[in-house]
């Protein structure tokens, strides 16, 4: 792990407060409108029974997983963890694409297009110059973890 006193590079921290924002605007959507959350979860997998709590338990879910490749990159500057938030991404963009099609038409919610596109910004700060130095450096033996 890499120390969190030491600074990161502008291209990274970016990367961080966009991959967040993608995660945490819908959860804060879906959880401000708890029903609303619920009934659309219905329509998209009916055969699982829905409640208040269940849909509580989904929304974190999904904001936990988004988290995890967060942390893999700022903590952990670990390359791979690049590729996955890439393919996270590029699997929000057929969602991200119909919201856009439905918004246009006037009558769509802008929450999935907003992620989209912060996630957007997030993956191009992961290629910049400065992120593949991050992803490049040696690693580091820490002292605290003993053979």
């Amino acid at each position: 792990m890499i120390p969190l006193s030491q600074p990161r590079p502008t291209a990274i921290n970016i990367f961080a407060a966009a991959f967040f924002t993608a995660a945490l605007v819908p959860f804060l959507d879906g959880i401000s409108d708890l029903a609303l959350t619920e009934t659309r979860l219905q329509v998209e997998y009916p055969y699982f029974p829905w409640d208040r709590d269940r849909v509580i338990i989904w929304l974190s879910s999904w904001l936990t997983i988004a988290l995890i490749p967060l942390a893999m990159v700022w903590l952990l500057a670990a390359p791979f963890a690049r590729w996955l938030v890439s393919a996270m991404t590029l699997l929000k963009a057929p969602g991200a694409l119909a919201s856009a099609a439905v918004l246009f038409e006037g009558n769509g919610e802008a929450e999935r297009l907003i992620s989209f596109a912060f996630a957007v910004l997030g993956v191009v700060m992961l290629f910049l110059p400065a992120s593949q130095q991050w992803f490049a450096r040696p690693k580091e033996i820490d002292p605290a973890v003993f053979e």
